[in-house]
């Protein structure tokens, strides 16, 4: 940051990030999912599914993410597949604390 490549570092990191996920940065994470295509992200929109989170907090139950996926225009074997990787996602939850003095 003090010789001036703090930008360029970021976006380097951005770069490595969009093509480990083959999808760029400010695509819908929802991409990330194998077979789901920016219609199927609209269809998940329209059900309320905006996010990754929204779709793990949807599958609460086995089976329920493929069913919203079947919904969204999926196959039955592309809902499967996709919502097998995303059961292999972390579940990350971040807490924290901000204190005045």
């Amino acid at each position: 940051a003090d010789l001036g490549f703090l930008k360029s570092t970021l976006n380097v990191m951005r770069l490595s990030q969009s093509m480990a996920q083959c999808v760029w940065a400010d695509d819908n994470p929802l991409l990330t999912l194998p077979l789901v295509t920016l219609e199927v992200v609209k269809a998940l929109s329209r059900h309320g599914v905006n996010s990754l989170s929204d779709l793990l907090r949807r599958a609460a139950t086995p089976g329920s993410a493929a069913a919203v996926l079947r919904q969204a225009g999926l196959g039955t074997r592309q809902a499967q597949g996709a919502a097998q990787v995303l059961d292999q996602l972390p579940h990350l939850r971040v807490e924290g604390t901000v204190t005045w003095e």
